[in-house]
């Protein structure tokens, strides 16, 4: 038996598809979805995946992970390191999550704009070059992200506390979200990494929530954002030399699951001459992570047990 796996690692998800190698295989992909912070829970969604189609870890050939920051060394360096030891004798490439939602829609060219916890946009040409902006990390990029949203809400909230802009009311519905009595007790409830990023970003939703009720300090900061995310599709698009135009795929939780945010982003892409018509919206890239799986094992074959 032989086994592929795709990977989609976000921000704040893990999603796995196994299957078969072989187009003679048995069966069709198992997929496993869950929301966990990554890698900890990599080894058990492996052993359950491969165990439902008969097989183990060991019986996997190759594996794709797709993962916010995965064309910097040290993110491809720790993520090969875990798959390596999970499934030792797999062809292993680790990857941005931006190259995942073109081949998710089956296609090799176009614009992708990923949007959830963190945010990057990369284009794709026909001719296979790849102009990527931002993805950069919460700490100097990730304009137009969940966290972004979440931070610039957190810094408004606690400003209006100070007094040095108008409350609004948005201080309060930050503390509620956060199970804070106060929002000044921000910094001493969170720790810092990982766990602090999602907790932050888990506040995108409320902040559209309330600019959509006519909070001026949310709208304010949810208008900001798109402009910052429109602005990275435009800077990308220049540098391509405006070779490609479609499709679009969004995706990231942000995009996928408010309708508002993502309309909002599709307004500024028509004005920068994409047509609406192409946008396709990308509910699991994991699928693009699986298919590329498969382009691995073509060419680094191991010849069935």
């Amino acid at each position: 038996m032989r086994l592929i796996a795709g990977i989609d690692a976000g921000g704040s998800h893990l999603r796995l598809i196994i299957g078969s190698a072989d187009p003679a295989g048995s069966g069709s992909p198992v997929e496993v979805e869950v929301e966990a912070e990554q890698p900890a829970d990599l080894g058990t969604l492996l052993a359950e995946a491969t165990g439902r189609l008969g097989g183990g870890p060991s019986d996997v050939v190759a594996v794709v992970v797709g993962c916010a920051g995965g064309g910097t060394r040290t993110v491809r360096s720790d993520w090969q390191a875990t798959v390596r030891r999970l499934a030792p004798g797999a062809a292993i490439e680790v990857t941005g999550d931006d190259r995942l939602p073109l081949p998710a829609l089956g296609v090799a060219s176009g614009v992708v704009v990923i949007a959830g916890t963190g945010a990057a946009v990369s284009v794709v040409t026909a001719d296979g070059h790849r102009v990527p902006a931002d993805g950069w990390g919460p700490s100097f990029g990730d304009l137009g992200s969940g966290f972004d949203l979440g931070r610039r809400a957190i810094q408004s909230g606690l400003r209006a506390l100070d007094g040095s802009e108008p409350d609004t009311g948005l201080a309060d519905l930050l503390a509620t979200s956060l199970g804070l009595d106060d929002l000044r007790r921000v910094a001493e409830a969170t720790s810092g990494g990982e766990a602090t990023r999602r907790a932050v970003a888990g506040l995108a939703p409320v902040v559209i929530e309330a600019s959509g009720a006519g909070d001026p300090t949310a709208a304010t900061i949810v208008t900001s954002a798109l402009d910052d995310l429109g602005g990275s599709v435009r800077g990308a698009l220049a540098r391509s030399g405006g070779r490609t135009t479609s499709p679009v795929a969004l995706a990231g939780g942000l995009l996928t699951g408010s309708d508002t945010f993502r309309a909002g982003l599709v307004e500024r892409l028509v004005g920068l001459g994409l047509a609406d018509a192409n946008v396709a919206v990308v509910r699991r890239p994991v699928v693009g992570a699986f298919r590329l799986a498969a382009e691995l094992v073509e060419t680094n074959p191991r010849p069935p047990a």
